[in-house]
């Protein structure tokens, strides 16, 4: 090949590479947040709509998607908010779905007269604590399937347990992760253990705890707690120096919040480029 043809390619290819590698390098700088308006307008509007009667908001954000999206055909720039009306009024519209589920007729007429009922119930909860959190899978023999809180003496059993409970209830605040309050008469009754795989999963929690025990000082009593949410070993003076210290969140939320910031670093450093090494060294610096 001559000199000159050889320089020629030569060049053609380094201006292709150049060219390859700048465009990476805007599209990186260009990080596209449009969604991230959908999304935030979703959350928002679920988190009020657990509040209300979700049956005439979900209609409006419906009837007001239909319009947004009308004008979108007309106007480009609106099709975002027509997006985030959508995407709302879908969230909403789960939220009135679920809400004869989460509050059939049968709890709060029982919720209202103060009558006691009997349930059979699965245990969600850890045992061993002055209150656990179960569902409700039948009610005076009426099959449910409801979220509650029963404050009561849970035995020496693992999350996934079927048990029997005799109480009273009554009904939490909108937006509460339980939808019931059970208040028992009596211990709760085991009826059968959990599956194979939970039980592994118990075993593995009270390894874990036993593991903690045995480590010195509040960072292991709060360890447990902020891994998977045992805060057994936390005493009333650690709980109070956490309160004070406005850290209780720590074991409140389990090993969510170690998530959500390792999650976060690991996207930002992403979006940066950091290659793989760097993002997970920053994160457990971070962490």
């Amino acid at each position: 090949m001559k000199p000159g043809v050889h320089n020629g390619v030569n060049d053609a290819v380094n201006d292709a590479v150049n060219d390859a590698v700048n465009d990476a390098g805007s599209a990186r700088a260009r990080l596209d947040l449009r969604l991230a308006i959908p999304a935030a307008v979703a959350w928002v509007a679920t988190a009020i709509i657990v509040g209300l009667p979700p049956e005439v908001p979900t209609l409006v954000l419906w009837a007001c998607t239909g319009i947004l999206t009308a004008l979108a055909i007309l106007r480009r720039g609106v099709a975002i908010f027509a997006l985030a009306a959508a995407a709302a009024a879908l969230c909403c519209t789960a939220v009135a779905v679920q809400a004869p589920t989460r509050a059939p007729d049968v709890l709060l007429t029982a919720a209202e007269s103060g009558r006691q009922l009997h349930a059979i119930a699965t245990t969600t909860g850890r045992p061993g604590e002055r209150s656990f959190t179960v569902t409700l899978d039948s009610v005076d023999g009426m099959g449910v399937h409801v979220p509650a809180r029963v404050f009561g003496v849970l035995p020496a059993a693992g999350i996934g347990t079927s048990i029997e409970i005799t109480g009273t209830i009554a009904v939490t605040s909108p937006g509460d992760p339980t939808a019931f309050l059970v208040f028992t008469q009596t211990d709760p009754t085991v009826l059968a253990p959990p599956p194979a795989a939970l039980e592994w999963a118990n075993q593995l929690r009270a390894t874990f705890v036993a593991a903690t025990q045995r480590l010195p000082g509040d960072g292991g009593d709060l360890l447990a707690g902020l891994a998977i949410g045992d805060t057994s070993e936390v005493d009333d003076a650690l709980d109070r120096a956490m309160k004070q210290s406005s850290l209780s969140h720590l074991t409140a939320v389990s090993g969510a919040n170690c998530a959500i910031v390792v999650g976060l670093f690991l996207a930002g450093g992403a979006a940066l480029g950091a290659p793989r090494w760097a993002r997970i060294g920053a994160s457990l610096v971070v962490l």
